[in-house]
Parts: C-alpha cells; structure tokens; sequence
C-alpha cells in the first residue's frame, strides 16, 4: 500500500516510523534496492523520501518498484501528483496534504 504525502512532513519521524530508509539511494538504483526487499523481506515498512517517479524513474524501473508498493506499506513524499504512474495509483492507501485539509476547514 501507497501512503503519500503531497506536502513537506517531518520527514524525520516519518523516517524513524519505517523500518527501511530507501531515501538516500539513488533512484538509479532504487529499483535494485526493492527488488532485494521484495525477494528476502516477508513484511515491512518502507520510507522512500521525496520521488517524482515520472521525472525520475524509468518505465521498467517504476514496474520493478510496484512490486515492493504492492507487498509493502510505502511512505512517499511527491509534490507532483501527476508525476505518479497510472499503476501506482490504484495501490494508494491514503493521501495526505494540508491544502485537501484547509479546503474542508473553509
């Protein structure tokens, strides 16, 4: 599952709350990283940082990642929603960001 956050977060106890930081790697090599999780991890929480996959990802890589996204609960910071794949967004779980919380408040 997908938990996205559309805005800056504390980003430090978001990462304290994940068992694995794939934040400081880079995104070349991102989807080696979650091919290892996927294949020797049996559950876990993964923190991803801030990633735009569509400007950042290539197309087979995003493939590869989804599959981590699927068995996992995924913290992901984007500022760009529409950078998200199209697969990527049936696996969101939730989606927070203060501009959908001041909206309701008006």
């Amino acid at each position: 599952m997908l938990f996205i956050y559309t805005d800056f977060v504390n980003v430090d106890t978001l990462r304290q709350e994940c068992e694995i930081d794939l934040s400081t790697i880079s995104s070349e090599y991102l989807a080696d990283e979650c091919d290892k999780l996927y294949d020797h991890k049996k559950d876990c929480t993964i923190f991803f940082g801030f990633l735009e996959p569509g400007f950042m990802l290539d197309l087979k890589h995003e493939a590869r990642i989804r599959k981590c996204i699927r068995k996992f609960n995924c913290h992901l910071i984007v500022f760009h929603l529409e950078s998200l794949p199209w697969s990527w967004k049936n696996e969101i779980h939730s989606l927070s960001s203060s501009s959908l919380t001041k909206k309701e408040n008006e």
